[in-house]
C-alpha cells in the first residue's frame, strides 16, 4: 500500500510540475520539489514500518 501511495503521489506531482513548468516557461523551476518530498516521505514511512516489523519479530 505504501508503494502504491508513493507511485500515485509521484505521478500527480510529475503532472502538476509539468503544468507549472509550461505555464511559467521555466525549464527547471527550483520551487518544484515533488521528487524530494515523495522520497523523504517514503523513506520515513519505510523506516517506521521496518522498525515496527523488527520489534514484532523480536
Amino acid at each position: 500500500m505504501l508503494a502504491a501511495g508513493v507511485v500515485a503521489v509521484f505521478g500527480v506531482g510529475v503532472w502538476a510540475s509539468d503544468v507549472y513548468r509550461r505555464r511559467t516557461g521555466r525549464e527547471d523551476p527550483g520551487e518544484v520539489a515533488i521528487d524530494e518530498v515523495v522520497i523523504d516521505e517514503a523513506a520515513g514511512q519505510g523506516l517506521v514500518l521496518t522498525s515496527l516489523l523488527w520489534s514484532l519479530l523480536s
